[in-house]
């Protein structure tokens, strides 16, 4: 019995790219070499850190390597519940990097304006560091989750039209409710 076996071969050259994909170099614009940090600059080991092209988990130093393929120069952290996405760019991201992951505090979060949309909660933190969070605005669905300190933005959409949402903060609960409209 005659079997055909095709072998396909797909390689990134260590400097250089082949069919856009690249491979990790350590620096500059073939690889993202970083460290994972906490607040403080704690190393975080067995983090997952994920590129577009390439997932791995960070070392006990919090050390990670992805390679990436072009044009998605970034690594997403998923962690306490909001995607955390570093972006990558500019002569001070050739080399090692260091990502510090903001404070946060756990709070239960949950939507009632009861509109068939997921609400999105994006925190802009730092040095091309952003969060996100999507909170589902129908029913009462609570989680509890680690958010950063600062106050996101918010937005809604529901069947093409933007819903005005208010966010209240009471003790450890975030809530996502419907704004009344202006002038009552």
């Amino acid at each position: 019995m005659n079997r055909a076996v095709r072998v396909l071969v797909v390689s990134c050259a260590v400097g250089g790219a082949v069919g856009g994909c690249h491979e990790v170099s350590g620096t500059g614009p073939y690889g993202i070499k970083g460290q994972l940090v906490d607040s403080v600059g704690r190393p975080i080991s067995g983090q997952s850190v994920v590129s577009e092209e390439h997932g791995v988990t960070s070392d006990e130093a919090g050390e990670f390597n992805v390679r990436w393929k072009e044009p998605a120069a970034f690594v997403d952290i998923a962690r306490g519940g909001v995607l955390y996405r570093r972006a990558w760019g500019g002569a001070r991201d050739q080399g090692h990097t260091v990502v510090r992951l903001p404070s946060t505090t756990s709070l239960r979060v949950s939507c009632t304006a009861d509109v068939p949309c997921i609400s999105e909660l994006r925190w802009g933190i730092s040095d091309n560091l952003t969060g996100r969070l999507d909170v589902p605005c129908q029913g009462e669905q609570a989680v509890t989750v680690e958010v950063p300190t600062p106050t996101p933005t918010i937005s809604c959409t529901a069947g093409g039209q933007s819903v005005a949402l208010t966010l209240r903060v009471t003790g450890d609960t975030m809530v996502l409710v419907k704004a009344e409209p202006q002038g009552r």
